[in-house]
């Protein structure tokens, strides 16, 4: 063995264990030869200590000391847990695994029979070494369940040294992973306890250590996932956050682990109110918006695509956008299972949802990505899976029904609410905005709050510019239109346009701001016009009087 503190490599003295009742006081050990005093390694205090599990007074069982660093460490050998932690008696290790306690025999070592030291690998393998099967793993973990649970916690919770986590967090994972059944070990644990089995592993989550946090984030899924008991409350929370986090950090090298324990949450339709309502779609969204490999962008999609089987939460992701980044996907990749669960989702979103308006809009939206023109190349070639094929046909058909009613304003709409404003023909036509401006108001003036949002936030010359033009024809062409966009401070940010560093933007914020400003004149020379004429009929009434008089 070698010291923990300075390296140098240690010597076993004795094995020792001595229990204390009342006054009487017995010793026993072998007959291992103490070093000499001239030798680098003394022997360990003899001093007795109280466990504070068993309450008994003992001696450490097997005693290490190094003279430079006078590290001591020992475990209680009537209870088998660490006690002590000083700097010359810390604790030695716990030596339980999976379910099954090895505590030390002391009755061997009373007949002084010698315990080989065991380290933390050796006793976590020792299920692995005896249990070769899964029926002898069902039978080691049956034994004792209790122990088994308490077992695995402590080690998890209790131990310092990183890779002795690690290596416990696979093994619990893969125990997890062979039968789904064997979470409710640990729940039922958990009962008895009056507490619930994620409580013990919040604060790995925040180690330093990121193969152990994010393989504790794998094992809470499958806790939340495989049993009968459901995370809530502010332990869901929590790990909802927690997966945000790791899903918007693009530095992230366990990302796909992430996605994969959030692809696993979302299929529970209980977990999938919750995600939304804690904002968790945006993190999807800016993580799809980014460089995602296809493998990722599956991942992420399929969360979406569970999401959409609710009608109210279809409804609400739709609203947020998700049909414009997906349409991007689409058009570029040709990873076959990409574009499966894409079309997938899109299918939901003009099935799932209630509201024939909200389908409707979906599915100009859809039109408006280009998506007819990728399902016709896609219609051409030959795909084998037949419920790629059957979503094909389906998107075909309900979305050239929609662009045969498709007017110009409702193309125009479906343009504004992508939020990707081009120079589309409707945007300069005279005809367009003489007999349309007034419907701008529909729907508590929406289309000119995206059309003020977009020059807020846009930071794309080409929709900023096209924005900026269509305010200034709103207002052109609807006599209140002014008073309607300074008070949603469309002028304000129409005005801070004129600084941009694109030409283009300057320019056509620069005519939006005449256009407001000619009509405020209009209202001016009106206003002025009417006092005027009101003040020389005042005039003539007044000469009239003087007349009859």
């Amino acid at each position: 063995m070698v010291c923990e503190k300075c390296t140098k490599k240690l010597s076993k003295l004795a094995t020792v264990h001595v229990e204390k009742s009342d006054q009487t006081a017995k010793r026993v050990t072998n007959e291992n030869k103490l070093l000499s005093s001239k030798q680098k390694f003394k022997p360990a205090s003899e001093e007795f200590k109280k466990c504070r599990i068993c309450n008994k007074m003992t001696h450490h069982i097997s005693a290490y000391y190094c003279q430079d660093c006078s590290y001591q460490k020992g475990i209680c050998p009537m209870c088998g847990r660490k006690q002590i932690e000083t700097a010359k008696y810390r604790q030695k290790m716990v030596t339980e695994q999976n379910g099954a306690t090895f505590a030390v025999d002391v009755e061997e070592i009373a007949a002084g029979h010698h315990v080989t030291p065991v380290d933390m690998t050796t006793a976590t393998s020792k299920l692995q070494l005896e249990a070769k099967n899964k029926q002898e793993r069902d039978e080691a973990l049956a034994k004792d369940k209790t122990n088994s649970a308490r077992s695995i916690i402590n080690l998890i919770t209790e131990v310092a040294k990183d890779q002795l986590i690690r290596y416990v967090l696979t093994l619990f994972d893969d125990l997890l992973q062979e039968d789904k059944s064997r979470v409710e070990i640990f729940h039922d644990y958990a009962r008895r306890q009056k507490r619930t089995i994620w409580s013990w592993f919040q604060g790995i989550l925040t180690r330093n250590d990121s193969f152990i946090v994010n393989q504790m984030s794998a094992i809470f899924s499958k806790l939340a996932c495989y049993g009968s008991v459901f995370m809530d409350g502010q332990e869901l929370q929590a790990y909802f956050n927690f997966l945000q986090q790791e899903i918007k950090n693009s530095s992230n090298e366990y990302i796909n682990t992430s996605v994969r324990c959030l692809q696993m949450m979302l299929r529970k339709e209980k977990y999938r109110r919750k995600f939304v309502e804690y904002d968790g779609v945006k993190s999807i969204l800016l993580a799809l918006n980014g460089r995602a490999n296809f493998q990722l962008q599956y991942q992420l999609i399929f969360c979406l695509w569970c999401l959409t089987f609710d009608s109210n939460i279809a409804q609400f992701v739709q609203g947020l956008g998700i049909i414009q980044p997906l349409g991007d996907i689409l058009s570029e990749c040709s990873k076959e299972k990409v574009i499966r669960i894409i079309l997938a989702t899109f299918r939901n979103l003009l099935e799932k949802i209630d509201n024939r308006e909200m389908v409707r809009e979906s599915a100009l939206q859809m039109v408006q990505c280009k998506t007819l023109k990728t399902l016709e190349l896609m219609d051409a070639k030959k795909f084998d899976d037949p419920d790629l094929v059957d979503d094909i046909e389906f998107l075909s058909e309900r979305l050239h029904a929609s662009v045969q009613d498709l007017s110009s304003f409702d193309e125009y709409c479906a343009e504004v609410r992508s939020g990707r404003l081009q120079w589309s023909p409707v945007h300069k036509l005279e005809k367009f905005w003489r007999e349309n401006a007034q419907r701008f108001n529909e729907k508590n003036f929406e289309l000119i709050k995206i059309l003020i949002k977009i020059l807020e936030t846009s930071s794309d010359p080409l929709p900023l510019s096209v924005a900026a033009h269509d305010i200034g024809e709103y207002v052109r062409h609807y006599h209140r239109g002014k008073t309607i966009v300074e008070q949603y401070q469309g002028k304000q940010a129409v005005m801070k346009l004129l600084s941009a560093e694109d030409p283009n933007v300057r320019y056509h914020a620069l005519l939006a701001i005449q256009k407001l400003m000619v009509h405020n004149w209009e209202y001016l020379g009106k206003q002025i016009e009417g006092l005027e004429g009101a003040k020389g009929a005042a005039g003539e009434e007044a000469k009239e009087v003087k007349t009859r008089t």
